[in-house]
């Protein structure tokens, strides 16, 4: 059911891993604008009452929806649901972790070093060689994204691994999600994804308010306990839990519906919706290679797309 609804937003003619692909381009885009907004409450509250809070919303939002449409909310496989929510969850509090004491494009190129780890998870673990347009595919998104984001690799450090390995336990929810999930319900994996997010998200502040941290500038956000926050803020919280919801939905049931080796590509549409959502919330003009990088993102993704019933 919850397929053929979002399915029905492309034309029926369209080849089932290219609807996947672009869902899955959809749900990221939506994360990507909501991930931008994470400025407007980092002053005021620290990130892992940011994670408690949204995922209160969350949570409720799931239950709503489930009981409303009779959706699943149990377990086929206890164990792949719950590795599953184990690995996504690590690699966003490493993500999230790091935004405090990391520049963006650090971070950025870090996690989305994804799609070769599910190449290399697929090889390991269950012999899938690559075909050749899989490798150009991701080799073509890979330097749009160091075109996009530009690290800068002369001020390389140790703390600069935290992202890559964000990256490598992301690849490993998409593995789990479509070899292992593929019959649970979305409601489901995301009522199991905020629940243990909100949960890790309450140690973090609960062990800040016990314990402050002395350290303060860049690091406040990740290592803030509870405090009292305004109205506004709880508001943008809001506003990120609805478009995490939506598109935490879509991008379980692209990874649900298609190969991920193919589906990863389309992973770096985040760049360009954030890269948007920055210039218009923010001012952050692009630059030529940004438009560069874009480019090269978007054409490994048609690149791959067009060759749908061969690979």
């Amino acid at each position: 059911m919850q397929r053929s609804v979002l399915f029905s937003l492309f034309p029926a003619s369209m080849p089932a891993p290219l609807k996947s692909g672009l869902l899955l381009a959809l749900g990221i885009s939506v994360l990507g604008v909501s991930d931008s907004l994470v400025p407007l409450i980092s002053d005021d509250m620290g990130l892992g009452q940011f994670h408690f809070l949204r995922s209160i919303i969350a949570v409720t939002g799931v239950l709503i929806i489930a009981r409303t449409t009779g959706l699943g909310l149990w377990p086929e496989r206890w164990t792949a649901v719950l590795c599953r929510s184990a690995a996504i969850i690590i690699a966003m509090l490493l993500f999230f972790s790091v935004l405090s004491f990391l520049p963006s494009a650090v971070a950025g190129a870090g996690l989305f070093t994804s799609p070769i780890f599910v190449l290399i998870l697929l090889a390991i673990c269950y012999r899938l060689l690559p075909g050749k347009r899989r490798l150009i595919a991701v080799g073509l998104g890979s330097a749009g994204v160091w075109l996009v984001l530009r690290p800068d690799m002369a001020s390389f450090n140790a703390l600069h691994i935290i992202p890559v390995i964000a990256g490598a336990f992301y690849a490993g929810n998409i593995v789990i999600t479509n070899r292992y999930c593929a019959d649970e319900s979305p409601m489901c994996l995301s009522l199991f994804y905020f629940t243990g997010l909100g949960l890790a998200g309450l140690g973090v502040a609960c062990w800040f308010s016990l314990f402050p941290s002395q350290l303060g500038g860049d690091t406040r956000f990740m290592m803030a306990g509870f405090d009292m926050i305004s109205l506004s803020s709880l508001f943008w919280v809001i506003v990120m839990a609805v478009l995490t919801i939506i598109s935490v939905w879509m991008l379980t049931v692209a990874y649900q519906s298609a190969d991920a080796s193919y589906l990863v590509v389309f992973e770096y549409s985040y760049l360009i919706s954030a890269g948007i959502a920055g210039w218009l919330i923010w001012g952050n003009l692009l630059s030529l290679s940004n438009i560069a990088g874009m480019v090269l993102i978007i054409g490994a993704g048609s690149f791959i797309s067009r060759r749908t019933a061969t690979i």
